[in-house]
């Protein structure tokens, strides 16, 4: 994805990356807010929906970035960072 990732482009290859990994949509009322927590995902699906995330939007999000992430907000931050190099 060249260019500038909009907040709207990044939630919905999220929730499409979280439905592939979990057959199940992301909830009615998440938000790039909310702790990933919210989401009930375990640390391997957690891992799962970001390698996801990563080959839809052809970026690969480094370790250390990945462990500072909490919430869909920093995620999609970390993202779009690199979707602008």
């Amino acid at each position: 994805m060249p260019g500038r990732l909009t907040e709207e482009a990044f939630l919905a290859q999220f929730a499409a990356s979280v439905l592939e990994v979990t057959d199940q949509p992301l909830p009615e009322d998440f938000s790039l807010d909310d702790r990933f927590a919210h989401l009930e995902l375990d640390s391997m699906s957690r891992l799962e929906v970001i390698a996801c995330l990563e080959d839809r939007l052809q970026v690969v999000i480094d370790d250390t970035t990945l462990s500072r992430t909490v919430t869909g907000r920093d995620l999609y931050e970390a993202v779009a960072e690199r979707v602008a190099a």
